[in-house]
């Protein structure tokens, strides 16, 4: 499984030492919660569910059964078809990527 992490940043700077809870609103927003320990403050985090779904990473190209195969018994095809992928993989990060969005953090005293 791959996966891209959020970076967390209270509007004084700090990163969270521990998250509190995570959630989703109903207005499709996933929303991060925690303790500001350097301003004192509860920040909420949140980002459109699409948004997070867009910079989601593409799931790996599937390895055919007859590649799995050749492989389990000692061939060599199975390298073969995974350099392939790589170069596919490397050709599409030449791609410009999508600007990511930030969550927006709203802080609130205590």
């Amino acid at each position: 499984m791959s996966y891209r992490h959020f970076s967390l940043r209270c509007g004084c700077g700090a990163v969270p030492a521990r998250i509190e809870e995570v959630g989703v609103t109903d207005e499709r927003e996933l929303v991060i919660h925690w303790w500001c320990e350097e301003c004192q403050k509860t920040v909420y985090a949140s980002k459109s569910l699409a948004d997070c779904w867009r910079e989601c990473p593409r799931p790996e190209d599937p390895i055919d059964f007859d590649e799995h195969f050749l492989d389990s018994i000692g061939s060599g095809c199975r390298s073969r078809a995974v350099n392939k992928c790589a170069r596919k993989r490397a050709l599409a990060s030449l791609k410009p990527a999508p600007p990511q969005r930030k969550f927006s953090v709203n802080t609130r005293a205590v």
